[in-house]
């Protein structure tokens, strides 16, 4: 299988080897495979393990678990919290919940996401005055 022109251009040799490496290389992922991500990622598999298992480059491995926030560098492989508050948002639990989960203020919930690279600081949108009615109607 040749890819595609909207993706990117590799001789035909060069994209045999690498297909033949990773099978799944540049094909979307499946919801089966990003739940055994996730599952390898709890396990603390190895990214070169996830590789081996799920056929795909390390690379990718390392693009999605950041993409899902359940990456963990090297350097910080030994905080559990902090994989485990990134996985909480992930889950797309309330900052109230994972404060009460990881027994910390929802303020210190929020900079350890920021400093983790997992949640984007966002400014709240501030509605304009011409969201609110001067007078209530009676109706």
């Amino acid at each position: 299988m040749v890819p595609d022109s909207k993706t990117f251009f590799l001789p035909q040799e060069r994209y045999d080897e690498v297909k033949k490496k990773y099978p799944h290389f540049n094909e979307p992922w499946t919801k089966e495979e990003l739940n055994r991500l996730t599952d390898l990622a709890i396990q603390k598999c190895t990214q070169k393990e996830m590789s081996r298992q799920l056929g795909r480059s390390t690379k990718s491995i390392k693009l999605k678990l950041l993409e899902r926030g359940l990456y963990v560098s090297r350097k910080k492989e030994g905080n559990d919290e902090d994989w485990f508050l990134s996985h909480m948002y992930w889950e797309q639990l309330s900052i109230q919940s994972m404060a009460l989960y990881a027994c910390m203020s929802e303020s210190e919930v929020l900079l350890r996401l920021l400093r983790l690279n997992v949640a984007k600081k966002t400014v709240p949108e501030i509605p304009s005055f011409e969201d609110f009615d001067e007078e209530p109607n009676a109706g």
